[in-house]
């Protein structure tokens, strides 16, 4: 073979090997999305594995805008068939262990938003929502006229529910809860009043159920693909533990 000839090929097949391992890498990279109060909203490459969390993505975009409303940042996480078929079956497998308590389980959509926290890992296709702060607070339940009233700094739980219209004869008092813009849920006794929390009052008519959020059953089931560890893992979180 002419020396010229084979040095040809063998440059010829070193660009295709080259080429190969740049589309397999590619397979584990997708662009996250990032939107809203951010100084450089865009797309960014973030690869399986590479341990970007929430604070280093909104770092790389120059940070948060003075109008950023950070406890409500929200992720839309685009599961894949397999994905969502390991969720749907934990859930389903969490639900029969748990079959003895009164237990709300419900199965998130598949491509739903939801809150997480700074520390949270970031994967590739993850759709990163950064909202505008709107000062509201928000009165569900036995009140006697639920409604969204304007957060007014210093006002406390029951400022709110006086705003409402007081309790309903029916209402239990004592199980007030509040859940926060992260999806945290906190006891009256412990709850801090912030724009966009959602002030819950239950009626004593309803069943005293566990539940746990869709989200926290997100973050469990792609956090893991062992579908044993999901189910331990929401049972866990559902029993307190």
């Amino acid at each position: 073979m002419n020396p010229l000839v084979k040095i040809l090929s063998l440059m010829l097949l070193c660009m295709m090997l080259s080429v190969s391992v740049l589309f397999a890498q590619q397979e584990d990279i997708a662009p996250v999305v990032l939107s809203g109060e951010v100084a450089l909203p865009g797309q960014y490459a973030v690869y399986e594995g590479s341990g970007v969390t929430l604070s280093d993505l909104i770092s790389d975009a120059g940070g948060l805008t003075a109008n950023a409303f950070e406890p409500g940042i929200k992720v839309c996480r685009r599961m894949t068939d397999t994905q969502y078929e390991r969720m749907v079956l934990a859930c389903r497998l969490a639900q029969e262990q748990l079959s003895l308590l009164k237990v709300k389980l419900e199965v998130p959509e598949r491509n739903m938003q939801y809150t997480v926290s700074s520390d949270a890992y970031i994967l590739p296709g993850d759709e990163v929502v950064v909202p505008r702060q709107t000062l509201s607070v928000k009165i569900s339940g036995a009140v006697q006229s639920p409604a969204s009233i304007v957060y007014y700094s210093g006002w406390t739980l029951d400022d709110y529910i006086r705003m409402a219209g007081g309790y309903t004869r029916d209402a239990a008092k004592g199980k007030v809860y509040v859940i926060s813009p992260n999806g945290e849920k906190q006891r009256k006794s412990k709850a801090q009043i912030q724009p966009e929390c959602e002030i819950c009052v239950p009626s004593r008519l309803e069943p005293d159920e566990r539940t746990i959020s869709k989200e926290d059953i997100i973050t469990i089931c792609t956090s893991t693909n062992s579908v044993t560890d999901m189910v331990i893992m929401i049972v866990d979180k559902i029993k307190g533990k």
